[in-house]
């Protein structure tokens, strides 16, 4: 991998280091008759434990569950990043966050946040060379309106939804995105982050009246891939990012009421940021219910075109469930499971998801893999599977013989590597998690077969020079300085 300079244009001329790499987007291969059609469904902040099956008892998720059922499930799959931006930055491009060119987020004003540069090729772009038709809904994150880094520039034939992830705190927003055209929507103006006001009474119901718009963005954007999807021909791929379940706790009333007296309630007042909501638990639940409803209504389609079969689904989500902010009581679902610490952090509540993938007649029905996997995996798997080759200056290791269940083809990483917010770097060599926090903090390295929940420190116990030796390496060498996000600088 090398480095090259050039101008980004995010809103806002700014200067940029970035790979160079031996990319080919003009493919001549064509996609045979019968080639799979791919949806990768995306999950905003949605813990791994937040399905019932992974284990949630207090959430429906019969959809998520079905998937499951008619699919394979994954025990050790991992998000790009444990924020929004560099995962998703990831997952489109093949790349872990040590390769990777957005590795945080990073916010521009007025609207968007750092771009993708044309030299970043995305799994979209691939499979557009290849014949299929492409779409994405939802939350992007990885562009500015009129940037490098316009879905639209970045490989997708349709794109729907908010192009901001700090327009996507608020589900009742001024506008949305269609194309590079700005969809006007009949909501009031709301900051996303304010305080029920002090005269208000928290429990009437009449005080949060002002935090409901009349269009909702969840609803829009699924009414947009439905439509999509009744009139795509195959092959397509449509990439869904759906904005839940992050915070704000806003969702219509009728679709809260249908947890409301399930749980014990304490009304959100907003003093950890984000909006008021009078039955927090009750939206958070109603919001992964929403998850699971939007997923049903795209199968049904599939199922009503007779194309449910030849169709992979991926669901997952973007990183772990958030940390105590915002109202969202994810403690109380077990969002993270056992799992130690949050959206945010390198450790596994961070980056452990859920990770579940149906392809009827390819992938065995009620499968379980403990395949070692992460996000950066989808670009040479849907590779592999769409017939593009010769695949450079990626870190991404197809799949697919694992979804077979040809377990002893299947190639494995010699490692997972991530570094956040320019001070934390992990990586998992098979059984053992390794932490760095800080230029100076202690190394830190977990059993996690032994100690899932990364409770005891055994870098210094006897017989690990070798492993503390192969991390601090990793460390070193596994990664590319970036000049957006210098490691411990």
């Amino acid at each position: 991998m090398q480095f090259s300079k050039k101008i980004l244009l995010s809103g806002l001329s700014l200067g940029a280091a970035v790979h160079s790499f031996a990319v080919d987007e003009n493919i001549s291969v064509k996609p045979e008759s019968g080639k799979p059609n791919i949806i990768f469904f995306l999950a905003d902040d949605a813990g791994k434990f937040d399905f019932g099956c992974y284990g949630q008892k207090m959430i429906k998720t019969p959809n998520v569950d079905k998937l499951a059922s008619d699919g394979m499930l994954f025990t050790r799959h991992y998000a790009g990043a444990p924020v929004s931006a560099p995962s998703r930055c990831s997952l489109l491009t093949g790349k872990h966050t040590g390769h990777g060119f957005i590795r945080d987020n990073y916010e521009i004003e007025p609207e968007g946040q750092l771009s993708l540069p044309d030299s970043e090729i995305t799994i979209a772009s691939r499979l557009k060379g290849v014949g299929y038709s492409t779409a994405a809904f939802g939350k992007w994150g990885l562009g500015a309106p009129n940037s490098e880094g316009h879905p639209n520039r970045k490989g997708f034939d349709y794109w729907y939804g908010y192009l901001c992830q700090r327009q996507a705190h608020s589900y009742y927003p001024s506008h949305l995105w269609e194309n590079e055209k700005q969809i006007v929507l009949d909501n009031e103006f709301n900051i996303a982050h304010q305080r029920l006001e002090s005269q208000l009474d928290p429990n009437d119901s009449l005080s949060y009246s002002k935090y409901i718009g009349k269009d909702f963005s969840g609803e829009l954007i699924i009414q947009k891939a439905e439509d999509y999807l009744r009139k795509v021909d195959s092959p397509f791929f449509l990439y869904y990012a759906t904005p839940l379940p992050h915070l704000g706790l806003q969702i219509p009333v009728e679709e809260v009421n249908f947890y409301r007296g399930a749980f014990v309630e304490t009304p959100y007042l907003g003093n950890k940021g984000y909006l008021p909501q009078q039955y927090p638990r009750s939206a958070y639940a109603a919001m992964i219910k929403r998850v699971d409803d939007d997923l049903g209504r795209l199968i049904a389609i599939l199922k009503e075109k007779g194309i449910y079969e030849n169709t992979l689904i991926v669901f997952t989500s973007d990183n772990g469930a958030t940390f105590d902010i915002g109202g969202a009581d994810t403690d109380f679902f077990m969002s993270n499971g056992d799992n130690r610490d949050y959206k945010g952090s390198v450790y596994e509540g961070g980056l452990a998801v859920p990770f579940i993938a149906s392809w009827p007649g390819v992938i065995a029905a009620g499968s379980e893999s403990s395949h070692l996997s992460a996000h950066w995996d989808f670009f040479a798997t849907a590779c592999e599977i769409a017939g593009v080759e010769n695949l450079t200056g990626i870190d991404s290791i197809s799949y697919l013989p694992e979804l077979r269940g040809d377990s002893k083809n299947q190639q494995q990483h010699d490692y997972l590597y991530w570094e956040h917010n320019r001070r934390m770097q992990a990586v998992v060599l098979g059984d053992y998690k390794a932490v760095k926090i800080g230029r100076f903090g202690r190394l830190q390295i977990y059993d996690l077969k032994n100690d899932p929940q990364e409770k005891k420190n055994i870098a210094l116990r006897p017989g690990m020079g070798n492993i503390r030796k192969r991390v601090r390496d990793i460390f070193k060498n596994g990664r590319i300085e970036s000049e957006y996000f210098p490691l411990y600088r």
